[in-house]
């Protein structure tokens, strides 16, 4: 049912709104792109949610041993490029990558919602809402 989350969010959001309206309070919106997110995720910030979540440190250890030293090269109509060093990001296709992926940004959002500022996931999307644009930026600096 993709389109009740995306309406329960959107209805949500508005709900907000619509509160700080009648407070006569500044809202404040950010919509973070996530669409290359697996692509860019810090791995120091994998780590650190899986310990945040009791993860055992022995397979901590293991889950980074299966990162360290990724390579990457691109195959091209001229050949295949040098490969060169993945350092952030989880695997493409592996069957632990969403996983690792889903718990770090649920890490985040607890993180995110620890001050003043809401969130709202929906749809493989989030929004972000604060009191005021320092706030805000702060938070999407993460």
């Amino acid at each position: 049912m993709p389109e009740r989350s995306t309406t329960d969010a959107i209805f949500t959001a508005r709900q907000m709104m619509e509160k700080y309206r009648e407070k006569r309070k500044p809202c404040y919106l950010a919509f973070p792109d996530l669409e290359k997110a697996h692509d860019r995720l810090a791995r120091a910030v994998i780590w650190n949610a899986l310990r945040g979540r009791g993860v055992p440190e022995r397979l901590i250890t293991v889950i980074r041993d299966m990162y360290e030293g990724s390579k990457a090269a691109i195959r091209t109509p001229h050949g295949v490029t040098r490969k060169v060093d993945i350092t952030v990001g989880v695997h493409q296709g592996s069957a632990l990558s969403p996983f690792l992926f889903l718990l770090t940004l649920d890490s985040i959002v607890n993180h995110l919602e620890e001050g003043p500022l809401r969130t709202i996931l929906y749809a493989g999307h989030i929004a972000l809402v604060a009191d005021n644009q320092e706030e805000l930026e702060e938070k999407v600096q993460l």
